[in-house]
């Protein structure tokens, strides 16, 4: 309904008095378009309509091709004289300048942008990549990895592979049409961190789609909250997920939420070699809380000395676990959280425990299909692991409160294995499974049945299906 020169203004009324609001653009939300920083911002859109604005109002005008270069270059004017570090100002102009000279190369192509952790592949977004790629369709799916990673080594040979950072991811990213989120800040897993993705705000014309990391039973707005990346479709894989997801703090709608299954569980499958998996989660209080996209968190020289390190350590070196493992052929793995991998060597190793973080040659994927048996307190795989059916149990010591919200899962009547609170408790309960098989009870695999929609390893299907139905109706 927007005509050529109108003017968009807002205003707050306070005890009847009504007053204009001052307009600012978020430095943490790209998809804001237009930003606080520089004086000639502007926004192209429909039918080359141009969205300006001097922060007290907002501007629409339709402008030919002589008049939006005359606002490029402006742009440009800006980005040299009034970037707080010149040097970034100056390399965004170059890369907005190759931008505008490849656009030819890009366009009406269909570009879908993928991730993981980026210093690790093998979860949602790589899977995603995999099935998008065999589906030789329009729709071109690319996979962005760090250059350091291990998996990149497995990677490095296929084209649609892009380096964080590189010269190609960034003009990829630029001409995408749809990204697919495996975390929160979507920007800044495709290089366009803080301060950087100023410079290109009116570039970013994809819809994001959440495929997640881990499922979003947790209580965590802060982080999945719809405004954060403007998420369009968030796929799911329990209706409990839903349930947590419609609370009025994520700001989601039903008809955004998708039961599809999350792609990585198209890889689980039961290949059981005897072995007891260990993999608790992480807490704030004991990991280096600096990091940067891309890298595992640094060393931190206080870990050794934390409730979480004497308890695990203990666990994986206790005697009569080792005893009892030996005795009935099971091997024990303790895998740390990526968070701590700088942590790795900490722990004291024995000849019978492997542990492991996943940044090394390993795969989430490959310990969750042999292990027998999970013992967790929070971590997010323990759905995976309940996807599969198998036993678990969680160790809930009230030394180490979970630091996050319970969400929507009740551990007590709804979670997929027995609860206990000691070391003591723990690993005779874990001796008493070794001991019958590890054969799980069918009051928690009932429970398993009733938490996922399903078990079919079909959801990057789904989750494929559901996205280009949306650009068909987006493009109607």
């Amino acid at each position: 309904d927007i005509k050529s020169s109108s003017k968009l203004d807002f205003y707050f009324n306070k005890n009847n008095n009504t007053k204009k609001s001052y307009i600012s653009f978020s430095d943490t939300r790209p998809q804001a378009r237009l930003s606080n920083v520089f004086k000639n911002v502007y926004w192209k859109f429909n039918n080359n309509y141009i969205m300006t604005t001097n922060y007290k109002s907002i501007f629409f005008n339709k402008k030919n091709w002589f008049g939006r270069v005359i606002k490029e270059f402006a742009l440009y004017k800006d980005f040299v004289f009034h970037s707080k570090k010149k040097s970034l100002g100056i390399r965004s102009l170059l890369l907005r300048i190759a931008y505008r000279l490849t656009r030819f190369i890009y366009k009406n192509k269909h570009i879908w942008i993928t991730f993981d952790k980026l210093y690790k592949g093998g979860d949602n977004g790589e899977y995603f990549y995999q099935y998008c790629k065999n589906k030789n369709s329009k729709y071109k799916c690319y996979y962005i990895i760090n250059k350091d990673a291990y998996d990149y080594k497995r990677l490095r040979n296929d084209k649609n592979v892009l380096v964080f950072k590189s010269f190609k991811e960034y003009l990829t990213v630029l001409n995408s049409e749809a990204v697919f989120a495996t975390h929160a800040g979507s920007n800044n897993f495709m290089a366009f961190t803080i301060g950087k993705e100023k410079y290109f705000r009116d570039l970013f014309n994809y819809d994001v789609f959440c495929l997640q990391h881990g499922l979003t039973i947790q209580d965590i707005p802060q982080l999945q909250n719809r405004l954060r990346d403007n998420t369009k479709l968030y796929f799911c894989a329990s209706k409990h997920e839903i349930d947590n997801l419609l609370q009025d703090k994520y700001d989601y709608d039903s008809e955004s939420l998708l039961l599809t299954g999350i792609s990585r569980y198209d890889g689980l499958i039961n290949k059981d070699k005897k072995q007891i998996l260990i993999t608790p989660t992480w807490r704030h209080n004991m990991a280096n809380t600096v990091t940067n996209v891309g890298s595992t968190r640094p060393y931190y020289d206080e870990f050794k000395n934390t409730p979480y390190y004497k308890i695990y350590n203990s666990i994986i070196n206790n005697e009569k676990l080792i005893d009892c493992a030996k005795k009935y052929g099971y091997k024990i793995v303790y895998l740390l959280h990526p968070t701590l991998t700088a942590q790795v060597d900490d722990f004291d190793k024995n000849e019978y425990v492997d542990v492991f973080t996943v940044t090394e040659d390993q795969s989430y994927e490959k310990l969750l299909c042999e292990s027998s048996l999970m013992v967790t307190d929070y971590s997010g795989v323990q759905y995976d692991f309940a996807y599969m059916k198998k036993p678990i149990i969680y160790f809930h010591t009230d030394e180490l409160p979970n630091h996050y919200g319970a969400g929507e899962i009740n551990y007590e009547k709804e979670g997929f294995g027995p609860i206990v609170k000691t070391n003591d408790e723990l690993i005779d309960l874990l001796c008493e499974r070794i001991k019958n098989s590890c054969k799980n009870e069918k009051k928690y695999i009932d429970r398993c049945k009733d938490f996922f929609e399903f078990d079919d390893n079909n959801s990057c299907e789904r989750i494929y299906n559901a996205t280009i139905e949306y650009f068909d109706k987006k493009n109607y």
